[in-house]
């Protein structure tokens, strides 16, 4: 009896792993042994391998060198005599050869007569990495992400990529960034008043990688898998990439690259042709998105004659049986996605979340003074991305901050960009720095979002992460980052005054307001917060790629 083997599966073995025992065994008493071993064969083969043995005097292994000592454990327990994992020679030619994958076997492999070839075709590059995948973690080994976007941490999907990547710092984990324009705001992102156990990789920004460099698809696509291979990531999370150009086919192929790929919906982009909010237009579920497209100049702009096509292309990507899984930041998101793409979609949420501790309220006397605000009346904080948007409720903000600033029992705090120039108590203008978000918001008695269409609301979450209480639209997800009685107050009716009522509500009662406040911080901490984030992305993550090939 004998074992021959290869000089690569001798150096990774290196004598940590024993090699396997000559001699037959309980199937039991083999298959848990073998399973316990590194290697990826999953346990069907296993026990092919088991059975195939019986009476075999040689046998030689054709596949990968990380299999080769499962393969031999379950060969030898099976009763063959010897088993081989290097080219045979004719000193040992074998009556069981055993195929892994569809590996060649040479030409000048001589076979016994009677030899009998064992194919394992179950084995596939994409369910190995999966194993890979999923010995990491029931190992306790740090899982490698890539996450992919167009603008880094810059804006709103941008600030809620750099919180995905803060949780999977949390988790232990390794992370790098490829983002279209990562500009400055792609840097390592710190936990506030701890030092995560991940490991930050880089940012590789590739500014140059748009259709604006005459790059067909093909060409941005064969870029920007060169940068996430060079990561050698195990998941690949891919974001906003509009902003980019970057075609849908990214996704395919990566998939097809052998990575790990999910996709995060920020906005609604996945599932429409173009557009990352349709309002009231309804042809993304109906007859389809097209030329008709009453919003094709808008942000994101798409040629007509496109519109089409990409909204068919979203159909082949994320619904069948090679669907791509799609994750939304709220249930109201997902139930989106589901009517555009039904069941044969994989569709998940995994609500956006922040870091509690940044966002640790300041004692309010103690903001304002630093903030330079004198006003001793309670101050409401009106606020988003862009004041003037839309989507947003731009012309809402602006009638309201017009009959808030006219009354003399209450001050008016704005935020976000395009608010520089407007007349109130104090305005901020863009504010990229969460620290001194923090201090702004603790300024604050009460937080206003007067968005028309939201997936989630970010600032919705920060506000009630302070300990304000929130009035705000239900519109969207909303919903989910607000609840209505006990950490706000979600108006119906999309108008200044309706906002101006809820708000007056809280400043008649104090203490409603400090009992929504003091939900509304606590409910942040249990149900959002940086730690609750890394967890559900560990679950998500074996549940989705590693259960059904383990």
């Amino acid at each position: 009896m004998g074992f021959g083997v290869s000089p690569r599966l001798k150096l990774r073995a290196d004598g940590a792993i024993p090699f396997p025992r000559p001699g037959k065994r309980p199937l039991p008493e083999a298959f848990a042994e073998a399973r316990s071993l590194p290697g990826h064969l999953s346990d069907l083969e296993l026990e092919q391998l088991y059975a195939a043995a019986a009476g075999a005097r040689s046998a030689h292994w054709f596949g990968a060198d990380a299999e080769a000592i499962q393969a031999a454990t379950m060969l030898y327990a099976g009763g063959a005599g010897r088993v081989e994992v290097v080219k045979p020679s004719s000193k040992h030619p074998p009556d069981l050869v055993v195929v892994q994958n569809g590996a060649a076997v040479p030409d000048d492999c001589l076979l016994l007569p009677q030899a009998r070839v064992l194919r394992l075709e179950g084995f596939s590059k994409k369910a190995s990495r999966r194993r890979q995948l999923h010995d990491k973690i029931r190992g306790g080994g740090r899982l490698r992400v890539v996450l992919i976007n167009d603008v880094g941490f810059q804006y709103g999907a941008g600030v809620a990529t750099r919180r995905q990547a803060q949780s999977f710092l949390m988790a232990g984990w390794d992370v790098a960034m490829v983002s279209w324009n990562a500009g400055t705001a792609g840097e390592y992102p710190p936990v506030a008043k701890l030092q995560a156990p991940g490991r930050w990789i880089h940012t590789c920004s590739l500014p140059d990688v748009h259709p604006n460099f005459r790059l067909t698809p093909e060409e941005i696509i064969e870029r920007v898998v060169s940068a996430v291979k060079d990561a050698k990531p195990d998941f690949v999370l891919l974001g906003n990439i509009h902003g980019a150009s970057w075609p849908i086919e990214l996704l395919t192929a990566l998939r097809d690259a052998d990575f790990a790929v999910a996709a995060y919906m920020h906005d609604l982009h996945w599932v429409t042709g173009r557009c990352a909010y349709p309002g009231p237009c309804r042809k993304y579920v109906e007859d389809g998105c097209d030329e008709t497209c009453p919003t094709a100049e808008q942000y994101p702009p798409l040629p007509r004659d496109r519109i089409r096509g990409e909204w068919l292309k979203r159909a082949d990507v994320f619904s069948g049986p090679d669907a791509i899984p799609l994750i939304a930041n709220s249930h109201w998101t997902a139930g989106i996605a589901r009517s555009r793409f039904g069941n044969t979609a994989v569709i998940d949420t995994i609500h956006l979340a922040l870091d509690h501790r940044q966002f640790a309220r300041v004692d309010r006397t103690l903001a304002r003074r630093l903030l330079g605000i004198a006003d001793e009346r309670p101050l409401v904080l009106l606020g988003s991305v862009n004041v003037k948007e839309e989507r947003k409720g731009g012309p809402i903000f602006v009638s309201l901050l017009e009959q808030l600033r006219q009354r003399s029992d209450v001050g008016v705090l704005a935020f976000g960009h395009g608010s520089e120039s407007l007349p109130c108590t104090k305005a901020f203008g863009m504010v990229t720095d969460e620290r001194q978000m923090a201090l702004i918001y603790s300024a604050a008695d009460i937080f206003v979002g007067t968005a028309l269409e939201e997936a989630f609301g970010q600032t919705l979450l920060e506000g009630a992460a302070v300990g304000l209480p929130i009035v705000a639209f239900n519109a969207g997800g909303v919903v989910e980052a607000v609840k209505n009685g006990e950490t706000g107050i979600l108006v119906e009716e999309k108008s200044a005054e309706a906002i101006i009522a809820a708000i007056d509500t809280l400043l008649a009662d104090p203490a409603l307001a400090a009992s929504m406040g003091r939900e509304g911080a606590s409910r942040v901490e249990r149900e959002f917060s940086l730690p609750v984030q890394a967890e559900a992305w560990r679950t998500y993550i074996q549940r989705i790629f590693l259960e059904p090939s383990v």
